[in-house]
């Protein structure tokens, strides 16, 4: 999972440098879209899929859930194009921007978001709910306390970067 994150994080800072004029809120905003993406992936595949499983037996086998990842595939390979189309449409359409998205969304879900795809698949008991709640909580508090943590070490840099200087932006932005 280090490894993972490590990853994860790399084809974060890359993208934004990628896709984004240098700002707190454009940082932000990014980090919000990744986190608000991987959150509406878990609730789409809750409303999509009927449990065929539980936890203590996902947890027993102490395997990778092949099984269950192929059959949310179609899912997962929907919702990743989706994602990157948004991302790139409001980072201002090219097949740059739609490449850097596509490779930062896909990295994401495949290290990070293949569990998320597959909860519908899970049947959750109130225990196991109280679970998973408190996980979508945790995803949340960290993307706060990033967000605050980049602030605090990236005021001086961003307050000294110059939004703009030679792109149009709309919000952080660039636009063509």
């Amino acid at each position: 999972m280090i490894i993972a994150g490590a990853l994860c994080g790399l084809c974060l800072a890359w993208s934004y440098a990628s896709l984004m004029l240098p700002s707190a809120a454009s940082w932000l905003r990014l980090n919000l879209f990744y986190v608000a993406m991987l959150l509406l992936l878990g609730v789409t595949s809750l409303l999509v899929f009927e449990p065929g499983t539980t936890i203590v037996v996902l947890v027993t086998a102490d395997e990778f859930p092949a099984e269950l990842i192929e059959q949310a595939l179609p899912l997962t390979s929907l919702f990743v194009l989706g994602s990157a189309i948004a991302l790139s449409l409001r980072c201002g359409w090219s097949r740059r921007s739609f490449a850097v998205s596509l490779t930062a969304c896909a990295t994401l879900v495949l290290l990070l978001g293949l569990n998320v795809s597959i909860l519908g698949l899970v049947e959750i008991s109130r225990g196991s709910l109280r679970l998973v709640a408190e996980l979508v909580g945790l995803i949340v508090m960290l993307w706060i306390a990033y967000g605050m943590v980049f602030l605090a070490l990236e005021r001086r840099s961003l307050r000294g970067a110059r939004p703009g200087a030679g792109r149009r932006q709309r919000d952080g932005v660039p636009t063509s």
